[in-house]
């Protein structure tokens, strides 16, 4: 039985400044980067088979600095690119509530549909997951995965693995370069 590793990407100018970054294609600033190598060499002697990335550069950045711990195949995987938040990227939460009031306060991001916020709705984003995570599942069950990914779609792992009731699943972060690991059964 393998193991999953699912890890999100180090840090951002857009995490230090509270922006929502979804789709927007930001890369990892130099504490991201030194965060990125000191996550990577905690891989240096664990048994992985191959990394799986998302295609946004701040995942592929980490992922470039982890194949200089670990040479392993790389597999990109547009399952695993963080949410479209339309409206939103770029913006920081109170600049949203601001500009968008009508939106925050009927907080549009956590309901099914997209047509208000003019991004990716939550079901459609769990089914790109859920989509991505039965692709590892059938071609690598028995092999240990490092994927790298983002927040939002870390979120929608935990929750796929673990059954959450939504308010566990609201609560749940994985911070920059943080692991989280599951099995693949």
């Amino acid at each position: 039985m393998g193991k999953l590793y699912v890890v999100r990407h180090g840090e951002t100018n857009f995490n230090v400044q509270g922006r929502y970054a979804g789709s927007t294609d930001v890369d990892l600033n130099e504490m991201g980067k030194n965060q990125a190598r000191i996550m990577a060499a905690s891989f240096k002697d664990k048994p992985i088979d191959i990394i799986i990335t998302s295609s946004m550069k701040r995942a592929l950045t980490t992922t470039n600095i982890i194949r200089e711990y670990l040479v392993k195949p790389i597999v990109v995987l547009d399952e695993f690119v963080e949410r479209k938040l339309g409206v939103y990227e770029g913006l920081t939460r109170d600049e949203v509530s601001k500009k968008f009031p009508k939106l925050w306060n009927e907080n549009v991001l956590k309901q099914f549909d997209n047509t208000l916020h003019k991004g990716e709705s939550v079901k459609q984003v769990r089914e790109r997951v859920q989509k991505g995570l039965s692709y590892i599942k059938n071609n690598y069950r028995n092999q240990n995965v490092l994927l790298v990914t983002h927040g939002y779609i870390s979120r929608e792992i935990f929750g796929y693995f673990n059954k959450v009731s939504e308010d566990e699943f609201d609560k749940y972060i994985l911070n920059n370069c943080q692991v989280a690991e599951y099995y693949l059964y």
